[in-house]
């Protein structure tokens, strides 16, 4: 299928949700930074107006360095000299360096710092153009009389949320603990409710968390962990250690153990033929559910219970992490992604990829190949 019709069948969603403006938009920045800012951020980085710190950098800039002692986790790193951008919660110093293990870490540390980038100059504090003027400007920002560490993530979705971001608190925890310096955390403007559920759900006290109303933030002391993706066994373990120990299942209903879980208002991933599909998967037991409808301690209890799930690929699938014994069952179009295979092999859990015919940006499900994936799962309980 043409690459145009792609376009244009998610720009008349998004134009439905969020009307034209938002959906051109959108659309504008997609083409930015897929296609024309890699290009960008080359030339840059050749002619120097890029300057990028790495390890070796960090461990020279930095005004304290602390090893976690976690896994395979690199340290955290302390800057006195630190600006937050607070739409991409990308770190830069005075003197445009840019701390990359702010947005990514090192395995991908180059793709994320294009898109951090190339998001940052679709805000109110475009980046490139310093870039540019790179001796004739200064940054200029809010000052705040705190350490702070940013707590924001690469997309506002609740995947790159829990996997991606989360984990830093884990973290910076480890480095309060020693060298007994306080940490408030910066979380980005307007979040969605899921983080505050979150950060409840983790017992995490609200002082320690600041919601950001400036596009620049310069604190006394900046804190910049490891960026956790995709993440490590270690802080799955501890994402669930705490939220199971402040989740309170007095007065949940008894949720199904069989789940469908549906994309049908989203704006990409659909799958088509979802009547059919709930057809069938209702005469094995599955019931459909729309998460974004519900609260993030309902879909962590849902997930516990499961012992099935079937959906398309997207962010829904992100509370597996709370799976105790199931079979995840998930459903591609033309697009692929292997993060919820890592996660469940992670995590122990049964793992089912299922190629599907692609409509566009949506998917068919192919509801024999599905049918026959429970008959053989049921077969071997």
């Amino acid at each position: 299928m043409a690459p145009t019709h792609f376009s244009f069948r998610k720009l008349r969603r998004k134009f439905r949700q969020g009307g034209i403006r938002t959906a051109f938009f959108d659309a504008t920045e997609t083409i930015y930074r897929r296609i024309l800012y890699p290009y960008i951020f080359y030339i840059l980085s050749e002619t120097n107006r890029i300057r990028i710190l790495d390890a070796k950098d960090l461990e020279r800039r930095a005004d304290c360095t602390v090893d976690l002692d976690l896994e395979n986790h690199d340290s955290v790193y302390e800057f006195t000299l630190g600006n937050i951008f607070s739409y991409t919660g990308l770190v830069v110093t005075d003197d445009f360096e840019i701390i990359t293990q702010s947005v990514g870490s090192t395995q991908f540390s180059e793709k994320f710092t294009i898109e951090s980038l190339s998001h940052q100059d679709f805000t109110r504090s475009a980046i490139t153009p310093l870039f540019l003027n790179l001796y004739t400007k200064k940054l200029s920002g809010k000052k705040i009389s705190k350490n702070v560490c940013p707590l924001i993530p690469r997309y506002n979705n609740y995947y790159h949320w829990m996997i991606g971001t989360v984990p830093k608190i884990r973290y910076v925890g480890k480095y309060q603990e020693k060298t007994g310096k306080s940490v408030t955390f910066l979380l980005p403007k307007d979040p969605p409710s899921w983080i505050g559920q979150t950060l409840s759900l983790l017992g995490c006290p609200s002082d320690r968390f600041l919601v950001s109303q400036a596009p620049i933030y310069k604190p006394d002391r900046t804190v910049v962990p490891p960026h956790p993706f995709p993440g490590q066994e270690g802080d799955y373990k501890w994402i669930r250690r705490r939220i199971f120990e402040n989740l309170d299942t007095r007065s949940s209903r008894k949720s199904n153990k069989r789940v469908y879980i549906s994309r049908e208002n989203a704006i990409g991933r659909r799958v088509v033929n979802e009547e059919n599909l709930m057809d069938m998967l209702s005469n094995y037991g599955f019931e459909k559910y729309r998460l974004e409808d519900r609260m993030v301690s309902e879909n962590i209890q849902l997930f516990s219970n499961a012992d099935m799930i079937v959906a398309p690929h997207g962010a829904g699938l992100t509370d597996i992490l709370f799976c105790n014994d199931c079979t995840v069952v998930e459903l591609f179009g033309s697009r692929e992604n292997n993060a919820y295979e890592l996660l469940c092999q992670d995590l122990g859990l049964d793992y089912v990829s299922l190629k599907c015919e692609s409509v566009s940006t949506d998917i068919l499900a192919d509801i024999d190949c599905i049918e026959q994936v429970l008959i053989d799962k049921s077969q071997n309980v």
